[in-house]
């Protein structure tokens, strides 16, 4: 009887924890006014274009963050005034002129009732490529083999008749090696990229490209949170993007290794009636397919607000962990306003 209880004194005792748990508190704290928010990539192959909006409050309920559609935004290069951005739409700007090499790019920003906004740039050095390649390291193979159907009753079942080879399928990485040389003994900065395309074909005309950016594998740096990635310590560290420095090699040159996972399929001669409905089901379509590397030099404050939201991103997911700010170089705002220079070299796959 004193089990019986103890047991409905414990069961009562852990509704009423759970059912309290849930409690609103009201925010009695000030409820900030939005700033100003400038984000601008510069690139010596593009015109200067800025993204003006509003920032709001965390506990807004908005979804959208409201356009700036009526600043004047002046335009400086090397310290001299160069003109007046002109109004696209929704908060977008262009200038006529594209940033060259080395030149410090600064923007004014007004807005009514907001103090002047004002934030600048270094277009970085162009890194230099001196020579690239790639090589498959494959970890796996199977083959397929023709099956024949046989027939047990109402259920089908798939038996081996012959152990012909139809295709062999190879799973493994693709590997890059890119041998740079480092620009300065300045410190620079880099933002490394790579883009698969496959453009397909049907009797030479082509009638659909597609463009992925795939994860790679840097070979010998450390990610966001401190791990060396790479061969150094076994890890598969997979990333859309790697920034890093040129600390290892500063002004000297420089070979960087890294890699992406890679499937391939190879269709032995007069075996393609085996595979219908696949991505070329007919002999009069193929597929062209190229891997891109895009190394960009960047400037410091890129590499520190992509860093640093990098970071912040890796930590939404910790329950203990400190949230990070990321970095912001805009004065009487927030934003980025970064500059990069892009240099690429495709490889065409066989």
């Amino acid at each position: 009887m004193k089990l019986y209880r103890y047991i409905i004194y414990i069961s009562i005792v852990t509704a009423l924890i759970f059912t309290s748990c849930k409690k609103e508190i009201e925010f009695r704290g000030e409820i900030s006014e939005p700033l100003i928010v400038l984000n601008s990539f510069l690139n010596t192959d593009s015109l200067i274009v800025v993204k003006l909006s509003k920032s709001k409050f965390f506990l807004s309920n908005q979804t959208k963050y409201d356009n700036v559609n009526n600043a004047e935004i002046s335009l400086y290069i090397n310290s001299q005034y160069k003109e007046k951005l002109t109004f696209i739409s929704e908060g977008n700007y262009s200038s006529s002129i594209k940033p060259t090499v080395g030149d410090t790019v600064a923007l004014s920003v007004l807005v009514d009732s907001y103090d002047e906004i004002k934030t600048s740039s270094i277009m970085p050095e162009n890194v230099i490529i001196l020579s690239s390649d790639t090589t498959y390291t494959f970890t796996n193979v199977e083959y397929d083999v023709i099956y024949d159907e046989i027939m047990y009753g109402e259920m089908m079942y798939d038996e081996t008749i012959q152990g012909d080879t139809i295709a062999i399928n190879k799973s493994g990485y693709l590997n890059f090696r890119i041998h740079i040389k480092d620009p300065s003994l300045q410190p620079n900065y880099y933002r490394l990229i790579l883009k698969n395309i496959q453009v397909y074909k049907h009797n030479g005309n082509e009638f659909r490209r597609s463009t992925f950016f795939v994860p790679i594998n840097l070979e010998g740096f450390e990610d966001v949170n401190g791990s060396v990635l790479g061969m150094i310590t076994g890890e598969e560290q997979m990333s859309i993007q790697q920034l890093f420095t040129d600390e290892m090699f500063n002004g000297k040159e420089f070979s960087l290794k890294f890699k992406t996972n890679y499937m391939k399929q190879i269709i032995l001669p007069a075996y393609n009636e085996y595979f219908p409905g696949g991505l070329l089901p007919e002999p009069e379509t193929t597929m062209e397919e190229s891997y891109t590397v895009n190394l960009q030099s960047i400037s410091k404050e890129m590499y520190l607000y992509l860093k640093s939201k990098e970071e912040a991103e890796s930590t939404m997911n910790g329950l203990f962990t400190e949230p990070v700010q990321v970095y912001n170089n805009i004065t009487n705002g927030v934003g980025i306003l970064g500059s990069y220079t892009n240099n690429e070299v495709t490889f065409e796959m066989k």
